[in-house]
């Protein structure tokens, strides 16, 4: 069901992390979701999409000085 929401609204990965990330830090998700460092559902998805940024920051970079 919620792939289908996610497929139906073309959501991105960031999106959806954004998505869970609030829904969590506004209670609607216990406080149990731990990985394996001990790092809670947000902090997850706050890493998750930094890396994601970071990687499209650096592939415009990339792009940017091949370009020039």
């Amino acid at each position: 069901m919620l792939y289908d929401i996610i497929k139906k609204y073309d959501l991105s990965e960031i999106e959806v992390l954004s998505i869970v990330h609030e829904w969590y830090t506004l209670g609607l998700y216990p406080d149990i979701l731990l990985d394996e460092d001990g790092d809670e559902l947000d902090e997850i998805c706050e890493q998750r999409i930094d890396a994601i940024l970071k990687n499209r920051i650096d592939e415009i970079s990339r792009n940017n000085y091949e370009f020039n």
